[in-house]
């Protein structure tokens, strides 16, 4: 590597031309919650024994616990929302989600080079279901 006095100009941000909303900060939260479950088929995620066992937040700061909890009462409505949404749709939130998430490599077959667009359309049509349902964001 070759050291100089001049630094490099700045890169361009990948994500600088792309028309960003709160909406989709909301849309990969979820999409990180959801991709990170995997069941495993024939065993539970939990022994029945301590079903009902929790551990004590004593040792959380307050915004953290605060975060969690507001988070499971939402990500189930955000996943309420979505199935409510045509195939269509529900597919270009995940290749969108799928895209960010990693490497954008996943093409939505449905939508082809309109992807962008139906992506915006299907967040046009969650929002209302979503504040419908009190979910701000």
């Amino acid at each position: 590597m070759v050291y100089t006095a001049i630094p490099p100009a700045p890169r361009r941000s990948a994500l600088a031309s792309y028309d960003y909303d709160p909406l989709d900060d909301l849309l990969y939260d979820w999409y990180c919650r959801e991709h990170g479950y995997s069941p495993v088929v024939g065993y539970g995620r939990e022994a029945a024994s301590n079903s009902s066992a929790v551990s004590s937040d004593q040792w959380d700061h307050a915004d953290d616990v605060i975060n969690r909890r507001i988070e499971a009462y939402v990500m189930p409505l955000v996943s309420a929302c979505i199935d409510d949404l045509c195939g269509d749709y529900r597919l270009a939130i995940l290749t969108e989600q799928r895209n960010r998430l990693g490497p954008t490599v996943y093409r939505n077959p449905r939508a082809g080079d309109r992807q962008p667009e139906v992506y915006k359309e299907a967040k046009d049509a969650i929002a209302p279901r979503l504040r419908r349902r009190g979910v701000e964001w």
